[in-house]
C-alpha cells in the first residue's frame, strides 16, 4: 500500500501565524478556527496541515509531539521529543484492548488511569495525555476530555448554527455519540417549487437520505414523482430525482429549505462503516420504480412517495420500527408515508407486488 506522510518535523514560525484571542480563556485560534494554544494544558503552539490533523503540538515547557499520517487520515505514528530536541521515544500506531469505565465526557472513573497500557481509550479512540496535551483522536478532529469538547470547529457547523462548533454531541453526550463524523442523515426539506406558504409554516414536504463517509463521500437517495412541479405532487410514477436543492442544503447551502435533520445512529450490532455501507447496497437496490405509482398518500404497496422510500431504505438496513416511528415525529411536516411498514422496492419485489394487487382486484370485481 502506497502512503504518502506528512512531515511533522516542519516548523513554522508562531508570527506568521493568524491568531484569534478568545476572551476569557486565554486560548488562540487560527483563522480557520483550530486551536493555537492554551495556557491551562500548557500548550504554545499546534500546527494544523491543510486537512485539519494536528502534524506539531509544542508546550511552554519545550517538549514536542509530531504526527505522521497516511493519505487516508489516519494517524500512524507519534515522536516525543524533549526540551533538548531530542527524540525521547516513538510510538507506531497499534491497538489493544482493555475494559475502562467513563464519565458522559470522557473521563475514565479510576483515576489509575494509564494511557501506555493501551493506547485507545474513550469510544475506542487513540488517546495522548504526553505534556498535559489530553486529547482523543476521532479522526476529523481531536477531542479534550477535560474541555467537554474539540479542538477544532465542526465543518458541518453552518447546519447546526445554535450549537458551539467545538461542542461534543450537541452538548447531551447521555443520548447522543459523536463516533467519527461518518454518518447517515436523514433530510427534511421544503419540496421545490411549492408555495412559500410552506415556508413560513416551517412545513417539510420532501424527504431524503445521505451516508456521508470519507471512503465514499456523500451519498444522496431521493425519490419523487416522474412529474416536475406542483402535478408531481399528486400523480406519476415513483423515480430516483435529483433535484439540485437537495444537493445544495446537503452541501450546506439554501438552508431556509431546510426544516430537519435527523442523523441515524447505527442498529445495534452494527459498526458506522456496515451501518453506511448497507443503507448504500439497499439504497442502490432500490433504482427507479416503473410499477410503483407516487401518490401524496399512498394506500396500496405499489404506491409511495419520498416518505416511503426512505423509511423502506432505513428499515431494510436494519434500523428497528422503533427508531423509525422516534425519526418519524422529529419530521416538522408531512409525515405521510414514513411508516415502520416494508415497501416492496426491488424490481423482483415490485413485480410481485403488482400481481398480488392484480389478484386482488379480479376477486374485487368478482365481489
Amino acid at each position: 500500500m502506497n502512503r504518502v506522510y506528512v512531515n511533522s518535523t516542519v516548523d513554522v514560525p508562531i508570527e506568521n501565524q493568524p491568531q484569534i484571542i478568545a476572551s476569557g480563556t486565554g486560548c488562540t485560534y487560527d483563522n480557520n478556527g483550530n486551536l493555537t494554544s492554551d495556557p491551562s494544558r500548557g500548550i504554545r503552539d499546534i500546527e494544523w496541515s491543510e486537512t485539519g490533523k494536528p502534524i506539531q503540538v509544542s508546550f511552554v515547557s519545550g517538549e514536542e509531539i509530531c504526527y505522521r499520517y497516511a493519505t487516508t487520515g489516519e494517524k500512524l505514528s507519534e515522536v516525543f521529543v524533549d526540551t533538548d530536541g531530542r527524540i525521547l521515544r516513538r510510538r507506531d500506531i497499534c491497538g489493544s484492548y482493555e475494559l475502562t469505565d467513563y464519565y458522559p465526557y470522557g473521563i475514565p472513573h479510576t483515576t489509575a488511569y494509564s494511557p501506555e497500557a493501551n493506547r485507545r481509550k474513550f469510544c475506542g479512540k487513540e488517546y495522548t495525555s504526553e505534556f498535559g496535551f489530553s486529547s482523543c483522536d476521532f479522526g476529523a478532529r481531536l477531542y479534550s476530555p477535560l474541555l467537554c469538547g474539540f479542538d477544532s470547529p465542526d465543518l458541518k457547523a453552518s447546519t447546526y448554527t445554535h450549537i458551539s462548533p467545538y461542542t461534543y454531541c450537541a452538548a447531551d453526550p447521555v443520548n447522543f455519540i459523536d463516533p467519527t463524523g461518518e454518518e447517515v442523515i436523514l433530510y427534511a426539506t421544503k419540496l421545490p417549487g411549492l408555495d412559500e406558504r410552506y415556508d413560513l409554516l416551517s412545513i417539510a414536504t420532501h424527504t431524503f437520505i445521505v451516508v456521508e463517509n470519507k471512503k465514499v463521500g456523500k451519498v444522496k437517495f431521493a425519490y419523487g414523482s416522474e412529474w416536475d412541479g406542483v402535478k408531481g405532487v399528486f400523480s406519476g410514477k415513483l423515480i430516483k430525482r435529483d433535484y439540485m436543492q437537495d444537493h445544495a442544503i446537503m452541501n450546506g447551502k439554501d438552508l431556509d429549505k431546510l426544516k430537519a435533520r435527523i442523523i441515524v445512529q447505527p442498529p445495534a450490532g452494527m459498526t458506522i462503516d456496515e451501518s453506511d455501507n448497507k443503507v448504500i447496497e439497499v439504497g442502490n437496490s432500490f433504482g427507479n420504480n416503473p410499477n410503483i405509482s407516487y401518490y401524496m398518500i399512498p394506500s396500496k404497496l405499489t404506491e409511495g412517495n419520498c416518505n416511503t422510500s426512505t423509511s423502506t431504505i432505513l428499515l431494510k438496513s436494519g434500523v428497528s420500527k422503533q427508531i423509525i416511528e422516534d425519526i418519524k415525529e422529529m419530521i416538522p411536516g408531512i409525515r405521510i408515508g414514513f411508516e415502520s411498514i416494508l415497501r416492496p422496492w426491488t424490481a423482483l419485489e415490485q413485480e410481485k407486488a403488482v400481481k398480488r394487487q392484480e389478484i386482488m382486484n379480479i376477486f374485487k370485481d368478482r365481489d
